[in-house]
């Protein structure tokens, strides 16, 4: 698992890959509308490939657990 002091951890209902993408291309192009991509620019963390860029921590339906899992990484 990834320090997640240097992470960013959200939650996306799109595809793994699909969000990936759209978060790659407005890395590549500067525009820091997607947070992933705006943490990274912002952070000047590299932007690799998916298995290297990414990582799943766990899946979950939306909803309230959903959101307390996300502020459970987030804390960590």
């Amino acid at each position: 698992m990834p320090d997640c002091n240097k992470a960013y951890v959200g939650q996306t209902g799109q595809s793994f890959t699909q969000r990936f993408k759209e978060n790659k291309n407005a890395f590549r192009s500067n525009r820091n509308t997607p947070n992933y991509a705006k943490h990274a620019l912002e952070y000047s963390h590299p932007f690799g490939p998916i298995h290297e860029t990414m990582q799943i921590f766990q899946y979950q339906g939306k909803g309230a657990h959903l959101n307390i899992i996300e502020r459970y990484f987030i804390y960590k």
